[in-house]
């Protein structure tokens, strides 16, 4: 049978300012100019609350982003 869905994994490294400062390709899409595609657009758009230690904003923190293509 035809899988119409995939599955991508993106990590990524947020700095103590939030922004994203590092994000890499995990698991690929399959599609290279996707997953740039995917990595530029983490790396521009995506803000978070950094982790902290004592209330003091630490660089560093880790996270895998996933995301699923899915054919419709």
């Amino acid at each position: 049978t035809f899988d119409d869905s995939k599955q991508a994994d993106y990590d990524i490294v947020v700095g103590a300012d939030g922004k994203v400062a590092n994000a890499t390709v995990a698991q690929s899409s399959g599609f290279q100019r996707l997953d740039e595609a995917v990595i530029n657009c983490i790396v521009r758009k995506l803000v978070f609350n950094p982790g902290t230690v004592d209330g003091v904003p630490q660089n560093g923190a880790s996270a895998r982003i996933p995301i699923t293509y899915k054919l419709e």
